[in-house]
């Protein structure tokens, strides 16, 4: 009797209850701290251009910090771009990267979430101050390695939009957590990689998927080793 009384009652209001009123987009920042997160990856790559080619490697000299520094840069450079501030896209677009460090930029961006009246911007925590020059120096030894490692060139992605399945995470007291389930595992990675966290923490109760604490993660990365480079 209830479902039927439930059901008349609902069909009687339809022609008098309000029409929702759509509410202003709210503006969600996420915050990029570049550095620490990327050391693992940085020496694997260094290390694994070494074991494949000692002499090329032993030529090019790169380091573990310069690449640190480097992709501390892309990402930068590639905030920028999404927030149309980036005043040498011409000659940062050129760049060359290891085909993670693309992945990752390519992850970045702008999320629309309309059901959610939310719109996720992505901003760096400490900007990179390196030049372009010291950035290009960097980018040929990088591309030294085209035939050895996974580098690209020129694959800066000059557009705003970011991937849904990485800016609806971020780590929460110590463990990356989503607005929603998130197939695939390598955004978790790319989110810790990014140490992405909420400039809110008014929003951290949409996040009520969680996936792996922090340590884990890292345990995780450090293993892959090779997997990441070639």
């Amino acid at each position: 009797m209830s479902t039927q009384y439930s059901s008349q009652l609902s069909s009687a209001l339809k022609g008098v209850a309000p029409k929702p009123i759509p509410v202003a987009v709210e503006t969600l920042n996420i915050q990029i701290a570049t550095g620490a997160a990327l050391t693992d990856f940085a020496r694997a790559f260094v290390e694994e251009g070494y074991r494949k080619n000692p002499l090329l490697a032993e030529r090019v000299a790169l380091t573990e910090e310069e690449l640190l520094e480097y992709t501390s840069y892309l990402i930068t450079k590639r905030v920028e771009v999404v927030n149309q501030q980036c005043k040498d896209w011409r000659k940062v677009c050129r760049l060359a990267m290891p085909c993670f460090v693309e992945l990752v930029l390519t992850s970045i961006g702008k999320v629309n979430l309309r059901k959610r009246g939310l719109c996720i911007t992505p901003f760096v925590k400490e900007p990179s101050s390196m030049s372009y020059e010291d950035a290009l120096k960097i980018s040929a030894k990088v591309e030294a390695f085209e035939d050895n490692l996974a580098v690209v060139i020129g694959a800066m992605p000059g557009n705003e939009e970011g991937d849904p399945s990485v800016m609806t995470m971020a780590i929460i007291n110590d463990y990356v957590r989503g607005m929603s389930d998130v197939d695939d595992p390598v955004a978790e990675y790319i989110v810790y990689f990014l140490q992405l966290t909420l400039e809110e923490q008014l929003f951290d109760n949409l996040y009520r998927m969680q996936y792996d604490d922090v340590k884990t993660i890292e345990a995780q990365i450090a293993s892959l080793g090779k997997v990441l480079v070639n």
